[in-house]
């Protein structure tokens, strides 16, 4: 989506403190790694294989937003991304809000899927150049679990979504958004809304850098199609 009211500047100090962060030293970096996702911060890389099951081209951090978006929320973040995750968490979050209102809307139950917002996930991905990019992929084929997913990438591209039985290319186009339906959406929609398998291939040449928002449901919202569909 274009014109979605996210300042431009927002989006831009944002990844300028994504940059930031992964340019740090691996011992910085390292501050922020743990066992599961188990803290409100996560840092996590594939190039430590002891700990991946599966080997994917990427390290990310990851912060888990619950609740109000203030201050003290962010303490734990670090300092380089801070003053500007939280500014882009709010921004953002006003997006996925807008589109879940008006999903509701368009099934003549206005209020139903955004009253069921509980928690975002901002994820701060980063693909190295890869040397054998048929050998790996950044992030294998997947789809969400949540209600709505609103993503930002560079113009590096990578992105391929599951059509018809085969990966699509989606292009980027600078300053939009790619939203993703995800799995909660589908089944709370009855169908209706359909999530959809997606991947990210490596580039030869270049660094990748994205930025998905997550908006998942409150952890007591039971998961089953809305009774007036």
């Amino acid at each position: 989506i274009i014109n979605h009211g996210v300042p431009e500047r927002v989006i831009k100090r944002m990844v300028e403190a994504h940059h930031l962060f992964f340019e740090q030293p691996e011992e910085e970096k390292a501050k922020y790694k743990a066992e599961g996702h188990q803290k409100l911060v996560v840092y996590g890389t594939s190039f430590a294989a002891k700990n991946q099951k599966v080997l994917e081209w990427r390290d990310f951090l990851m912060f888990i937003v619950a609740g109000a978006i203030d201050d003290e929320t962010v303490q734990c973040w670090p300092q380089v991304i801070r003053d500007a995750g939280l500014e882009y968490v709010r921004e953002v979050k006003k997006v996925a809000v807008n589109l879940l209102s008006a999903l509701s809307e368009s099934m003549g139950i206005p209020g139903i899927l955004e009253n069921t917002m509980g928690y975002e996930r901002l994820l701060l991905n980063y693909y190295p150049p890869c040397p054998n990019p048929d050998m790996t992929f950044g992030v294998s084929g997947h789809s969400d679990v949540g209600l709505i997913t609103v993503l930002l990438q560079d113009d590096v591209g990578g992105l391929q979504v599951l059509h018809n039985r085969r990966w699509v290319a989606l292009q980027p186009i600078s300053n939009a958004f790619v939203i993703n339906v995800a799995d909660a959406l589908q089944v709370l929609s009855n169908g209706r809304f359909q999530s959809i398998e997606h991947r990210v291939v490596p580039n030869y040449h270049r660094a990748r850098i994205s930025i998905p928002l997550f908006c998942a449901p409150h952890n007591s919202t039971v998961i089953k199609p809305i009774p007036e569909l």
